[in-house]
């Protein structure tokens, strides 16, 4: 089997991707400072309960390799989801609670201050699954489409 796999040329990886920048991080989620770990940009999990939780109102490029196929390509693509990760564990963001599960199991915090930095850098997009965005987000984020952001 291995003579008619090196016969056909198919290159295989030598070794799997490397994982975004995830990193622990302090927040202050209703009130209390709370240790989450960093998934990528839009996404925690609280460190002494692993509660995870997807943040309301911006998504981010998934940071658990290079996924997606569009624009300058994969390698450029997987650097903006790292960005955002670095950006997310950068400082104790102060968030507020939304929503106890958004599906999947997942608590729905906001955290605006994260949301419009994600935003007018380039980022993030705006997310919103339940009427329309905020007109604040869609200002932050047409901030970062005219700075050709992210």
């Amino acid at each position: 089997m291995l003579a008619l796999i090196l016969m056909t040329g198919i290159a295989f990886p030598t070794s799997p991707p490397v994982p975004a920048a995830q990193g622990s991080a302090t927040i202050e989620l209703d009130g209390k400072k709370v240790a989450v770990e960093w998934v990528d940009g839009d996404t925690f999990v609280v460190a002494s309960t692993g509660v995870k939780a997807r943040l309301d109102g911006f998504n981010t490029l998934e940071s658990y390799g290079p996924v997606h196929k569009f624009g300058s390509g994969p390698a450029a693509l997987f650097g903006i989801a790292n960005a955002a990760t670095d950006l997310a564990k950068s400082q104790a963001w102060t968030c507020t609670k939304q929503s106890e599960d958004v599906g999947y199991g997942r608590i729905g915090p906001d955290c605006p201050g994260l949301r419009t930095a994600m935003l007018e850098q380039g980022l993030a997009h705006v997310f919103s699954g339940d009427g329309p965005a905020s007109k604040s987000s869609l200002q932050a984020q047409a901030l970062g489409i005219a700075a050709r952001a992210g």
